[in-house]
Formats: C-alpha cells, structure tokens, sequence
C-alpha cells in the first residue's frame, strides 16, 4: 500500500481545510463569542456533514475546557451552512 497522496486527494485536503474555515468562521458571526472562549472546531463527518463545537474556559486551579455549544451542520459545497439555524446565543 502506497503512502503517497494522490493529486485528487490533494485537493480535496485544501478544499476541507477551506470549507473547515469558512464553517468556523459563519458559525462564530451568527453565534458570537461565549464568554472565556477557547477555541472552536469543525470536523468532517462524512461528506457534506460536520461537526462544530465551541469551546470554553472554565477557571480553577486546572483550567478546563467544555463545550458551549454544538452544532451538526449540512453545507452545500461553497461552504454555506443549509442546516440548522444558528441564532445569537452570546
């Protein structure tokens, strides 16, 4: 088995890495930022389905981390999220 990436797999690398980007960024404009953000992420399930998470800081002698809100998102493929409706929570 060949470890090598082909030029398909390639692109469609750059084009998750691009669609990853524009999720985030549409569901944190449509969102707002929670309190003691932490970060956010957006995970491909399977083709145009993703999982988004937002994060928060929880202080204490160990700093967690918890999630403040959580998304299952369909995308069409510019990257526009078709479902749910994301509403201002912060």
């Amino acid at each position: 088995m060949s470890k090598v990436k082909t030029e398909e797999q390639e692109t469609q690398l750059q084009q998750d890495s691009t669609t990853e980007a524009t999720i985030i960024q549409t569901v944190m404009e449509k969102l707002g930022t929670p309190p003691n953000f932490s970060h956010v992420n957006a995970v491909n399930v399977f083709n145009n389905r993703w999982r988004v998470n937002v994060y928060d800081k929880q202080p204490g002698f160990i700093e967690k981390r918890t999630i403040v809100a959580s998304f299952y998102c369909i995308v069409n493929k510019k990257g526009e999220i078709k479902s749910p409706e994301i509403k201002k929570q912060f």
